[in-house]
């Protein structure tokens, strides 16, 4: 592995919540950014999420990803 910061895990209290409850996730942007992973060129990223509790839950959070973020 080319670094120790290549992967964050909530499980282990190293995922920072924003104050909104949202999470930001950097990638290459040093010590002191939050969540930060280090990257090598050409790298490639798995992304784990589970499912909510319901389907209007589903139906809710893919209408908001869809609007533009800013």
């Amino acid at each position: 592995m080319h670094t120790e910061e290549f992967a964050l895990s909530s499980r282990k209290d190293e995922l920072k919540a924003n104050k909104d409850g949202t999470y930001t996730v950097n990638f290459n942007c040093g010590e002191q950014a939050i969540n930060n992973i280090d990257v090598e060129k050409g790298w490639t990223g798995i992304l784990r999420m589970y499912k909510p509790n319901s389907d209007k839950q589903i139906v809710n959070y893919a209408k908001e990803v869809e609007q533009p973020h800013g």
